[in-house]
């Protein structure tokens, strides 16, 4: 579209026809996006409907539109201006000219192309002459006009090109204020340490307040587009040590406490520049001064690390969890479950065309363990019945899958199918998303580190659960190498003068052979180690849920929604699998996710426990003497070991309903 060399300036006087209009100036802030000054009669409010007109191209646009501040502020009675945002749901600048349709309550107008034309001009010219000689209020609400209407949807490249326009406009217009220098010498002080993009709408700050001489009253956060948003009353205070150490040579004894700051908050509008954040401080003796931001975190893996480090400065009523790092944390995991997708697809092998039974395998780092499995699967006719599927959940490792998966299949012929994702998803989604491709009528959630001590343990497993009545999850006895207990079901124990229950194995750590533990009965919960469950109730209770973080208590917390659902969770002896236990998972990272998501479990669930885990409490003999057995180098385990397991009821026993 060709520009004119300077754009005309900004009518005040009233116009003397109540219904003209005309374009003072039009700039693109994208391709889609298009910002125009109008001059036009005083009788119109708002422009309703815009459409960008060509003999052979039309589109509707949406129009986001207001008084020009400068004539509210002077009332102009006989005529008037706007400006008007209009944003296209496809891309529709081609360089060419096209006329202008707007219309309002008052009347519709045309503007011919050659008048589009001649009020083009780049978007910095457009601001200078058209808004910065505005007073600092008005200069504002252009800002926040123009970030407020900025477009959610998209294509993503345009989007963060009209971010960017914003940020010019932003910078052109907004009020400069003094910079924060930090001294010592100094009692007024601000300082932004982490900036997070929990969302393009969400986001997350941690910082520092000094305000011992005046007390904040207003805290700003700006984003480069330039909406705003007030922290001062949501923020979560704690100390800070090495703040009121650096002040002390000023304020000597003098309390600082509290004076650190975290604070989970959301826009108006979309942002989504890495940079040009600002936050801005007013004390009550009316002293302001801003901040620059650090570039924003982004990544999925970073966010959580922050976030669930800054655990260690909660409160004692656990408010910073509650309102800031749990919400932040669900958007993140919410936001990570939309984008995810399966990538490709490799089959391997006839899958049966009706399987009763789909088998579901995360592989996360490891995936050498997947050839221990298919090694103990292939002598098994079981295995060859049921659909199995694989879910890579680390993408990186894609081709170094395939050409191993190829190479399994040619030396046991177990047909297999792998799912390859778009990134990494954590182990709740990678099961949802696998349980979502899966056709039998029974799922079996696999871990990759559990080998069968058996054939024919897969059968017996699902003619077991058919047995049940209104059966919700159904689990086995998993073993350590040693034939010691791992896994015979899952219960909750709250220690004393502890807040929080926690996930505890039944007998773990003593002999497979002790009789208490060879009896089929009903549990509270039941490891996703190795968990069946009928596909239409998981998928009806919703599946595994996303706002764990990596791996712990998703299980538990699908198991009480199937109680809540009327379901009973049973484990069953007579099935024996080993365990190697987290070996795709390191444990320093493993702990810090497990403290967040015991959290998160008793946020949900503790009235629930509260009610039913009475009657299944251990006896008292055999929990004071559990104790965390020591672990050593897990090796390949035998296959066909002969059990020796008597035949028992699958009725529970009296003794886990005693108080």
């Amino acid at each position: 579209m060709p520009y004119s060399a300077k754009p005309r300036k900004l009518r005040l006087a009233p116009t003397p026809e109540s219904a003209s209009l005309r374009l003072l100036g039009t700039s693109w802030l994208s391709d889609r996006s298009l910002l125009c000054v109008v001059s036009h009669g005083a009788e119109v409010a708002r422009f309703d409907t815009a459409r960008l007109l060509r003999e052979d191209f039309a589109t509707e646009l949406h129009v986001v539109s207001r008084r020009h501040p400068r004539d509210e502020r002077e009332g102009g009675a006989g005529g008037a201006s706007s400006l008007v945002h209009l944003r296209g749901d496809r891309a529709v600048r081609d360089g060419r000219a096209f006329g202008l349709n707007l219309s309002a309550g008052a009347g519709s107008w045309r503007i011919d192309a050659r008048s589009v034309a001649k009020a083009a001009t780049d978007l910095r010219s457009l601001i200078r002459n058209q808004f910065t000689n505005l007073q600092a209020a008005e200069r504002a609400e252009v800002v926040r006009f123009l970030a407020t209407s900025n477009g959610a949807s998209g294509d993503p490249a345009d989007q963060l090109r009209e971010s960017r326009s914003l940020h010019v406009v932003r910078e052109m217009l907004r009020e400069r204020l003094p910079r924060c220098e930090l001294s010592a010498s100094k009692l007024e002080g601000l300082s932004v340490e982490a900036m997070v993009a929990v969302s393009e709408s969400s986001f997350y700050v941690e910082g520092w307040i000094c305000d011992v001489e005046s007390a904040a009253v207003r805290l700003t956060a700006v984003s480069p587009e330039g909406t705003r948003v007030e922290l001062i009353s949501q923020l979560f205070r704690y100390d800070r040590p090495d703040v009121q150490a650096f002040f002390k040579p000023t304020i000597g004894d003098q309390a600082t406490a509290k004076c650190g700051f975290i604070g989970y908050f959301q826009l108006d509008a979309p942002s989504r520049l890495p940079n040009g954040w600002l936050v801005e401080m007013e004390t009550a003796a009316g002293t302001v001064m801003e901040t620059a931001a650090p570039p924003l975190i982004a990544s999925d893996d970073r966010i959580r690390a922050k976030l669930l480090g800054d655990l260690v400065h909660d409160s004692e009523d656990q408010e910073l969890r509650r309102v800031h790092i749990s919400p932040a944390l669900a958007v993140v995991q919410s936001e990570r479950a939309a984008r995810i997708m399966v990538e490709r697809v490799a089959s391997f092998g006839q899958e049966p065309p009706d399987p009763a039974v789909s088998i579901v395998v995360p592989l996360y780092g490891r995936i050498d363990l997947m050839e221990h499995q298919v090694v103990q699967f292939a002598g098994d006719p079981d295995l060859r019945r049921a659909e199995l599927i694989y879910v890579l959940d680390s993408p990186e490792l894609k081709e170094e899958l395939v050409a191993k998966a190829e190479r399994l299949f040619r030396l046991y012929g177990v047909p297999y199918r792998i799912l390859i994702l778009s990134e990494n998803a954590g182990f709740s989604l990678a099961n949802n998303i696998a349980a979502s491709c899966a056709r039998g009528q029974l799922l079996l959630l696999l871990n990759s580190d559990v080998l069968p001590k058996e054939r024919g343990w897969l059968s017996r497993m699902v003619a077991f659960y058919e047995s049940l009545e209104e059966p919700g999850a159904v689990g086995p006895m998993l073993l350590y190498e040693d034939d010691s207990l791992q896994h015979a079901g899952l219960y909750f124990e709250r220690p004393t003068e502890a807040r929080t229950w926690t996930n505890e194995h039944y007998f773990k750590g003593l002999h497979s052979e002790l009789p208490a533990a060879n009896v089929a009965r009903q549990v509270p919960a039941v490891t996703a180690a190795c968990l069946m469950v009928d596909a239409d109730l998981f998928h009806a209770v919703g599946g595994l849920s996303g706002g764990y973080v990596q791996g712990d208590y998703e299980d538990s917390d699908l198991c009480m929604r199937l109680w809540k659902a009327g379901r009973k969770n049973w484990y069953l002896p007579q099935v024996r699998l080993y365990h190697l236990e987290a070996q795709s998972y390191p444990s320093k990272a493993r702990e810090m996710n497990r403290q967040y998501n015991r959290w998160l479990f008793n946020e949900t669930w503790s009235d629930v426990i509260e009610e039913i885990n009475w009657a299944f409490a251990p006896p008292v003999s055999i929990t004071s003497d559990r104790r965390e057995r020591p672990r050593k180098a897990r090796q390949k385990v035998p296959v066909d070991h002969t059990v020796g397991v008597a035949e028992t009821a699958s009725e529970p026993v009296e003794m886990w309903r005693q108080r």
